[in-house]
This record gives structure tokens, C-alpha cells and sequence, in this order.
């Protein structure tokens, strides 16, 4: 019998770069999936992260627990700044 260890692809935003959360520190957040798909603007920045396929996100906050959510896809909107504005995920 054969086994296959699962590779997982992961994606991370932390410090300065990822958003506030009401007006709180920085958090990390750590996007796991099968495959990932990163469109650029025309000045060469990321701008949309596409994630299919075992979609898992994790955020840490300083002095929270770590909060967990999964889907069958996702979507990040990245700001100009290297951040992101906006997260979706679809599907359980």
C-alpha cells in the first residue's frame, strides 16, 4: 500500500502590511489551499489572489485565539500597498 503525504501551498500576510481589524493591531493571516492563482495591475502589484481547492484560512491576532475558516474556494483583493481589502471564501 501506498501513502501520499498531502502538500499543502500557503500564502501569508503579517505586520505592517496586513489591515487593522477595528481599529486594533495588526493581525497574521495564512491562506492554505490546492492551487493558487495571483492576477497583477498594470504597475506590476498583485491585486487579486484566487484560491481553489481545500481552501483554509487562519487569522492571529495578538491576544485572541486563533480563528479558522474553510471553503471550497477564496478570494483575496489586494490593496497598492501589498495588504488586502477584502476576503471571500465559498462553499463548505
Amino acid at each position: 500500500m501506498c501513502y501520499r503525504r498531502k502538500r499543502w501551498r500557503r500564502v501569508r500576510w503579517s505586520g505592517r502590511t496586513a489591515p487593522k481589524i477595528n481599529g486594533r493591531g495588526a493581525s497574521r493571516r495564512n491562506w492554505q489551499a490546492d492551487r493558487f492563482h495571483l492576477d497583477f495591475a498594470d504597475t506590476g502589484k498583485a491585486k487579486l489572489l484566487q484560491a481553489t481547492g481545500n481552501v483554509r484560512v487562519e487569522r492571529a491576532a495578538t491576544g485572541k485565539a486563533l480563528q479558522t475558516a474553510t471553503g471550497h474556494n477564496g478570494v483575496a483583493q489586494l490593496d497598492a500597498n501589498g495588504g488586502w481589502s477584502q476576503m471571500e471564501l465559498h462553499g463548505t
